[in-house]
């Protein structure tokens, strides 16, 4: 009778087991460059990358690679992102 409890508890266990890895495995990391707007001023519109619709940007908005920010005559918009350098870097700078 033991036996028979442990190896239905052992079944059960590895049932589970086998049902959390493609969870685990599942979820997507996030891009390697992700920053946030952090300020609107005015009217600021984002074209979310993999779209070609502008919508109005919000406060705290996640961004990344291929994002695109449009600000109007005399709006402002800013944005927050963390880059860590070390010796020899550098980074290309965009006004269009």
């Amino acid at each position: 009778m033991f036996a028979v409890r442990r190896f239905w508890a052992l079944g059960v266990l590895a049932v589970l087991q086998s049902a959390a890895v493609p969870a685990a495995f599942g979820q997507q990391s996030p891009p390697g460059r992700v920053a946030r707007i952090s300020y609107i001023g005015g009217s600021v519109s984002l074209e979310p990358a993999g779209t070609r619709e502008w919508i109005a940007a919000e406060l705290n908005w996640p961004m990344t690679l291929g994002d695109r920010l449009w600000t109007d005559w005399e709006s402002r918009a800013e944005i927050e992102m963390a880059m860590r350098w070390s010796g020899s870097a550098a980074a290309p700078a965009s006004h269009s």
